[in-house]
């Protein structure tokens, strides 16, 4: 991966800019600022991959516009969190051949997908994973557990404590209506009833709670 200098910072309205450190191509043609952190990308490969940044880069741009490098910058309202782990996506071909990913991953494939950027192909990747983890259909909920005791364990996403948890409320967030009938099962199986109230601690000391859900 071609990376540039070290992140360097500037200031704009006393917030402080940061380029990321991980996102950084020096023969990049546009800059994504998300937050606080600015990326530095290609064009080409933005627009190979989502029909949102096609129509974008054709549409012309005011002389008066900041640059940075000479790149035009283009600022989002995500996270630059989620920005940063679906760029890496896009810059490595292996990326989504690995077994298991971490929901946090799939889950900001999804957030990004959802919203407006249109990355069909990687949409069709991530929700497969979680539609193969909460299928449709009694065989292929009963096809997932294994022989003699029937245990469960998922294949294509990291299993944490919560993670069920976070999975329903992905999927009611992002619409995904095929996942839900399974994904409110999984839930009543995993947790108690104080726990679905309360919520459930993540292994990183955070909270996995269904927000909609009132005493």
């Amino acid at each position: 991966m071609d990376l540039g200098p070290p992140a360097k910072r500037q200031r704009t309205d006393n917030v402080e800019i940061v380029r990321s450190s991980e996102i950084w191509h020096s023969d990049g043609s546009v800059v994504l600022q998300a937050g606080c952190t600015q990326f530095r990308v290609h064009w080409s490969v933005l627009s190979l991959h989502s029909s949102f940044f096609r129509d974008l880069q054709g549409l012309p741009q005011p002389p008066n516009e900041p640059k940075v490098d000479g790149c035009p910058v283009i600022e989002v309202s995500d996270s630059s969190e989620d920005v940063e782990t679906v760029l890496k996506a896009l810059y490595d071909p292996l990326f989504f051949l690995q077994q298991s990913l971490s929901l946090s991953v799939i889950a900001s494939h999804i957030r990004l997908n959802f919203r407006k950027y249109e990355l069909k192909k990687i949409w069709s990747i991530v929700v497969e994973r979680l539609a193969y983890e909460n299928p449709s259909t009694l065989e292929g909920y009963d096809g997932l557990r294994g022989p003699g005791s029937g245990y469960y364990k998922p294949s294509k996403f990291k299993a944490y404590k919560g993670c069920y948890m976070d999975i329903l409320t992905l999927a009611k967030e992002n619409n995904l209506l095929a996942v839900l009938p399974c994904a409110y099962y999984r839930v009543l199986l995993a947790y108690t009833q104080a726990q679905i109230f309360d919520g459930v601690q993540r292994p990183d000391g955070t909270q996995a709670t269904l927000v909609s859900v009132t005493r």
